[in-house]
């Protein structure tokens, strides 16, 4: 509609000063009043025309929506496409030419501005109808307005974590859009995963191009996966994808790729190692998918269906893998009208077998095997059975155990679900329940947090190698497992985030972890880490170290009972001089075979034995000159009080005796080299295998200080080995390379201990590594200073010993240094925690100054560097830096003793000592005598009862805990005691049957007792009646027992 032009308005002239003034005025206002006359007649008009123009709009309406209007499209205009070409835009245009009702016209402009917006080539999309040719009625033209991306390159870079498996990946992407104008998108994307996958990929996708009428998508990848902890095998695919159709509801794609599945830990199991290899994919996937879901995110109403086949094995090559699967997923929304609340449930199933001949007698490729597990949100994923809510990724379902590790016999092997590979099912089915709801409060509605409480269940099992004739409906009803939960939902535009708290219903074997307590650490061969824990030398400066290592203690203790002692977390203690004196104490067993000393003992010992080590003479002239004269001539103290105390407190402890593996350094003077003493190498040498004293005072003896010790070891031959040691600070004050490289070197020799682990995989080290402060921050000395210096001011200068602390100093921080660079450089810098004080000052930093005061402060200099945020060496300048946001070294160390507690659990969930004491002490107790018992179900159930009780108490739990009685069995590894005494009595039926007849156990078969009257009531149970009871169930007969080979296979009942 045309609007009239408006008049323009006149500034009223402004009054000049003059006598004319009151003329002035009453023109003005004259003028004022024309005005105001104008106006209201222009306010009738527009009230009016607005009138007029609401009533055409309603009269518009309801014709429109009464009848149908006919109308013809005369052209189609297309503006602001500089580089699109217009035979694109035009093919999203075919539906408005067609139309031949303005509702139709209305309808197809909406669904072609959508699809133009789909293309992801133009910032924006207007359609408008304008009026055709005058000499044309009942016509209109089209008029397409685009604006076209300004940038058509674009990015993005994130990174994304996977708490239930355990890891974290950097993925970044490039666009480039409408490259050649035909709407194509190229783009490329990189993905590292630590510890898990890394994927690169290219790919192009046309929406249209010539004559097509369905896009065009193409995708080259090269993809390696991990599934080393879960499955034992690593798999890398190069691939190619094509789509070959595509639109709403339907999806035809092409996949040709060249896989290669590999096992770097040698420990996989059976069902992996016969698919190691290569081999060729070649399968064709079709999809119909239907979502009528308000949302995607928080459906509310609605429901969802997706259907997915694939067929493998298209080309004709013996590695092409054949294969077919097939996926069904349904998911409905239910408003409840209440709180914006939401019913939401569905189902999802899928099968899976290999083609051919002998189809089912052949095992399914692993990568194309369901896999259940995970955390992913079964609300919103589509596309068939993968999450359960509640388990871990692939942490259920058919497992096989992995290869045994060197070392450990055949019947010891874990069953534990950390030992097994998960092989994946065949036939998965998954359901959910989930009820969603407001929060009260507005600000969470308005942010769109709410809650939601759901349940879930599941099954996967194996149909492949004729596992099918085993499937009854019974066992696939007992093989789901269930969970129940409820929590809090932030969504946002990408994804919605969830904080879950689920409860697990139901399990089975190897779904879940289970908590058993022993007295010693397992061998790192069971776990993930090497923990290894340093300490530093610095004399009475142990003070610190033994005030931090205490609130370690005390963390682990909140995590795994007061009974924990750091040796029991650690595969290694290591420590120099003083450190070295600390760790015997933390590692030598008392008569209990647990630790000497507490963490928070050592402190008290320090503060009551250091006085008398270091002995404190009267101050002033004649008492420093005394000392000048004492370091010329001999060590400053005699060492004597050290060698009783330590010979006392260590008695004949050897090094091969420790309750961990210690390694602690020395210096051999008379070889000038230094000697480690290692518990690894007294398995190889007698002559390492000294006794804990004397390593403890040869490595304390400070140069100047205390004097050097000398002893002997002798060897079961005879032979003997002179060790002439000082203080290991000369060659290592900070111990913590020299534990790894000992470590590094077992590796290299293969100990079995430390299987499947290669030596220069650091990423596997824990450490923790403790100082015993410094005084960089005093400065007391410089290069002026020290240029006047003879060798009396090097070795004794106001106090202190600038040699022995430029030494020492200097082998700590380029240890520590060394450690950071290796740590931060395989992205494991929080697996290496270090702690250091360098701001001490005056009788602070000395070593032999052991007043009351100054053993004090350095307790006080402990607890406050508790409190300091936690520093890490800069790689640029090499000093120390606090971390940002990194926290303190009280909350470093919280964390620390997490991951130590989770892994001491992760290796005894490992470990076959539950199961062999079970076998050995448990079993022979309970069946002693059972073969000839005739046994009821009560009497059975008794025994279980006392059984369990026995299995609850080896691994630390109690009914309180909550754990089902299947799941304690079968982590342990036995079978029911109820099994186990079926086959003993067998086992002693067997051995009569084949006795001669005249054998004294067989004639008392043929007794008989004359004149005997059964009493009233039921009749007793007779051992015959057992034994026929038995022999039904396992459908036996007498004849069998004459072969003992095959009767023992028969009645035998496995673990």
């Amino acid at each position: 509609m045309a609007s009239s032009p408006e008049e323009p308005i006149s500034n009223p002239p402004i009054p000049s000063s003059s006598e004319d003034d009151e003329d002035d005025y009453d023109e003005i206002d004259e003028g004022e009043d024309e005005d105001e006359e104008e106006d209201s007649r222009s306010s009738v008009t527009e009230e009016s025309r607005m009138h007029s123009d609401r009533v055409k709009m309603e009269s518009l309406f309801r014709r429109l929506s009464s009848e149908r209007v006919p109308i013809r499209v005369h052209d189609v205009i297309i503006k602001g496409n500089i580089k699109t070409k217009e035979s694109l835009i035009e093919a999203e245009l075919e539906a408005l030419k067609t139309a031949t009702t303005l509702q139709d016209l209305l309808k197809a402009a909406s669904i072609a501005n959508g699809r133009l917006q789909q293309l992801d080539i133009f910032e924006s999309v207007s359609i408008t109808l304008d009026s055709g040719p005058p000499e044309l009625p009942g016509t209109t033209n089209v008029v397409v307005d685009i604006v076209e991306t300004e940038n058509p390159l674009t990015g993005s870079v994130g990174v994304f974590s996977k708490p239930e498996a355990r890891a974290w990946s950097l993925e970044g992407s490039l666009k480039l859009k409408n490259l050649f104008g035909y709407g194509d998108i190229w783009d490329g994307s990189l993905a590292y995963g630590w510890d898990l996958t890394s994927e690169i990929s290219a790919g192009v996708s046309l929406p249209r191009f010539k004559k097509l009428i369905t896009p065009v998508t193409a995708r080259l990848s090269l993809l390696s996966q991990d599934w080393l902890k879960f499955s034992s095998y690593k798999e890398r695919a190069l691939g190619l994808s094509l789509g070959l159709l595509s639109s709403r509801r339907h999806d035809l794609a092409y996949n040709l790729s060249w896989r290669t599945l590999d096992d770097p830990s040698q420990i996989s199991s059976r069902a992996v190692r016969r698919q190691l290899g290569h081999s060729l994919i070649s399968a064709l996937k079709y999809t119909f998918k239907i979502d009528r879901r308000n949302s995607p995110l928080r459906p509310t109403r609605g429901y969802a269906f997706l259907s997915s086949s694939q067929i493998g094995g298209l080309l004709p090559d013996h590695r092409g893998l054949r294969f077919l699967r097939q996926e069904l997923d349904v998911r409905y929304a239910l408003p409840l009208g209440f709180y914006n609340a939401a019913f939401n449930f569905g189902i999802s199933a899928g099968v899976t077998v290999p083609w051919g001949s002998g189809f089912l007698s052949r095992s399914t490729f692993l990568p194309e095997k369901f896999f259940l597990g995970g955390n992913s949100s079964p609300v919103c994923a589509l596309g068939g059975p993968s999450s359960l809510l509640g388990f871990k990724t692939r942490g259920l379902g058919p497992a096989e155990p992995r290869r045994q590790v060197p070392g450990n016999s055949t019947d010891e092997s874990s069953d534990a679900s950390s030992a097994m590979d998960f092989v994946g099912g065949d036939l998965a089915v998954t359901a959910f329940a989930d009820l969603s709801f407001d929060l009260p409060l507005r600000v969470l509605r308005e942010a769109g947090i709410h809650g939601h409480a759901f349940a879930c269940t599941g099954s996967l099992n194996k149909l492949t190698e004729n596992a099918y004739k085993d499937l009854s409906f019974q066992k696939f009803k007992e093989s789901f497992r269930a969970s129940a939960g409820f929590g809090v939902i932030v969504p946002t535009k990408l994804f919605r985030m969830e904080v879950n708290y689920c409860y697990i219903l139901k399990q089975q074997e190897h779904d879940r972890e289970m908590e058993r307590k022993t007295s010693q650490i397992q061998p790192p061969t069971y776990g993930d880490l090497i923990t290894i824990l340093s300490i530093d030398g610095g004399g009475v400066r142990g003070i610190i170290p033994a005030t931090i290592l205490s609130y370690l203690e005390s963390q682990l203790q909140e995590l795994d009972g007061k009974d924990a002692r750091l040796a029991d977390y650690f595969d290694v203690i290591a420590g120099t001089s003083t450190g070295g004196l600390v760790t015997a104490m933390l590692t030598a067993p008392d008569e209990n075979n647990r630790p000497l000393y507490a963490a928070k003992d050592i402190t008290p010992f320090y503060l009551e034995h250091c006085p008398k080590i270091f002995p404190q003479k009267k101050c002033g002239w004649f008492a420093s000159i005394g000392k000048m004269m004492q370091a010329l001539i001999g060590p400053k103290y005699d060492g004597k009080y050290l060698r009783e105390i330590v010979k006392e407190k260590l008695k004949n402890t050897r090094l091969s005796n420790t309750i961990t593996n210690v390694v602690i350094p020395t210096f051999d003077i008379k070889k000038l080299q230094p000697t480690i003493f290692s518990s690894y190498e007294t398995k190889r040498s007698a002559f390492y295998d000294a006794k804990l004293s004397d390593v403890c005072i040869g490595t304390s003896a400070a140069p100047t200080y205390l004097p050097a010790h000398n002893f002997t070891v002798e060897d079961s031959k005879g032979n003997v080995r002179e060790h002439n040691l000082i203080d290991g600070g000369v060659a290592a004050n900070n111990p913590g390379l020299v534990a790894i490289a000992e470590v590094s070197k077992e590796i290299f020799k293969n100990n079995p201990d430390f299987f499947p682990i290669i030596p220069t995989d650091y990423g596997r080290f824990l450490v923790i590594s403790i100082g015993t402060g410094a005084a960089k921050s005093e400065q007391k000395y410089n290069s002026s200073l020290a240029a006047k210096w003879g060798i009396v001011d090097w070795l004794f200068h106001k106090g202190s010993t600038p040699l022995i602390e430029v030494f020492s100093q200097s082998s700590a921080d380029m240890v520590d240094y060394h450690n950071a660079v290796v740590f931060q450089a395989l992205h494991s810098e929080k697996s290496y925690l270090r702690i250091q004080e360098d701001k001490l000052n005056g009788t602070e930093a000395s070593v032999d100054v052991s007043t009351k005061e100054n053993l004090e402060s350095l307790v006080e200099i402990g607890k406050n560097l508790l409190k300091k945020p936690l520093s890490r060496v800069n790689l640029e300048t090499g000093l120390t830096e606090p971390i940002p946001k990194g926290g303190t070294n009280e909350e470093a160390l919280k964390r620390f003793a997490i991951s130590l507690v989770n892994e001491r659990r992760l290796r005894e969930s490992r470990s076959p000592l539950t199961k062999k004491v079970s076998k050995v002490v448990v079993r022979p107790a309970m069946l002693y005598g059972a073969e000839c018992w005739p046994v009821k179900n009560s009497h059975i159930q008794k025994m279980k009862v006392a059984e369990m009780r026995m299995l609850r108490w080896m691994c630390g739990l109690t009914r309180g805990d909550r754990v089902w009685n299947e799941t304690i069995r079968e982590k342990v590894g036995v079978t029911t005691v109820e099994c186990k005494l079926r086959e003993v009595r067998l086992r002693w039926f067997g051995h009569v049957k084949r006795r001669d007849m005249d054998a004294p156990v067989r004639r008392c078969e043929r007794l008989a007792l004359d004149g005997f009257r059964r009493g009233r009531g039921r009749p007793k149970k007779y051992w015959a009646e057992v034994i026929r009871r038995d022999m039904d169930l396992l459908q036996l007969t007498e004849n069998m027992t004459l072969d003992r080979k095959v009767w023992r296979t028969r009645i035998r009942a496995e673990d």
